[in-house]
């Protein structure tokens, strides 16, 4: 691959994801959801076209984490933690620990029935699912709240954490 081509694609997709920033925040949704919504479109067509995309399979799941990681980072540069909050925390972090296995349990129960796969496998399946899902949750519910939200931005790195918890040990 020559490396004007990988600049090229770069650049174009810091300006895609500066866009989407621009539309999620003049129309209240989550820019995660149009980007995951391109990269979707973009896989179709690749694939549709035939086009043969170089490394994807190696450099994708690197990106994507990346990007989780991003993510929660940038929720916690707008936290201001407080001794005085520490009972709110705990509640936070009791019910991030309920969401994450909750939300798991649901989405695992119904890739088991849709699937007939062990629960295992579905519950395996899920856990990524529901990480994801309660990110771009908060992430549109912290939009619509404003500076509100701060016990939402608390919330949101705590279930990546207790999610990512049983993909390490567990994979």
């Amino acid at each position: 691959m020559d490396s004007s081509i990988l600049i090229i694609v770069l650049s174009l997709s810091v300006l895609i994801s500066y866009a989407f920033d621009l539309f999620s925040s003049r129309f209240k949704t989550p820019s995660v959801l149009l980007l995951l919504l391109l990269g979707m479109l973009t896989r179709q067509g690749t694939e549709y076209f035939n086009v043969q995309v170089p490394y994807v399979n190696t450099i994708l799941p690197t990106l994507g984490t990346l990007g989780l990681i991003l993510i929660v980072l940038e929720g916690g540069l707008d936290l201001e933690l407080h001794t005085d909050r520490l009972s709110s925390i705990r509640r936070t972090l009791l019910a991030s620990l309920l969401a994450v296995i909750g939300g798991t349990l649901i989405m695992a129960s119904m890739l088991y029935l849709l699937l007939n796969d062990s629960f295992y496998h579905c519950l395996m399946a899920a856990l990524p699912f529901s990480i994801v899902s309660s990110t771009v949750t908060a992430q549109a519910a912290t939009n619509l709240l404003g500076d509100s939200g701060n016990l939402l931005f608390m919330s949101l790195p705590m279930r990546v954490y207790l999610g990512l918890w049983p993909i390490i040990f567990l994979y």
